[in-house]
């Protein structure tokens, strides 16, 4: 779900204003992965060019840190209690390779095995996340199947 990766991110900017307060942020360079440096190029950045990108993301991130902590907790609650949208068209249950397109245009794909045959039209789904995994439950046939996330 897209707040997962909005909640990684928030996370880690707290981190990297805490680590400024405490004069320990280690740099930009050694919070990524190889591919991540370069998928952002930052290879190809001078010395000087990584040093001003690391003192501004400092500021930034020193500066919004109270506001990114409370939009944290907003969005943990909202994960926590699912994701509500609605199954786009004809649906007629999963046959162990299903694709279910949602009216938000995320796209999510059965992930356990198993067969459940209905006939409903934009029915209502909740996404809701347990520990590592995903699953998507149509709301009021008490079937939820585990899913996922392809866009």
């Amino acid at each position: 779900m897209r707040y997962i990766g909005l909640i990684t991110v928030l996370v880690c900017s707290i981190g990297v204003a805490s680590a400024a307060d405490n004069d320990k942020f280690p740099g930009v360079k050694s919070l990524m992965s190889a591919e991540e440096i370069q998928a952002t190029g930052l290879e190809k950045l001078s010395v000087e060019e990584i040093e001003a990108l690391n003192a501004w993301l400092v500021r930034y991130t020193a500066h919004e840190a109270s506001t990114l902590k409370g939009q944290v907790a907003e969005i943990r609650e909202e994960v926590n209690q699912g994701m509500r949208d609605r199954i786009d068209g004809t649906f007629t249950g999963w046959d162990g390779n299903t694709i279910f397109n949602l009216k938000s245009g995320q796209v999510w794909q059965q992930r356990n095995g198993g067969i459940w045959s209905t006939r409903m039209t934009d029915p209502e789904v909740i996404i809701t996340r347990r520990f590592m995994w995903y699953y998507l439950r149509v709301e009021g046939t008490g079937r939820s199947i585990g899913v996922t996330r392809l866009r």
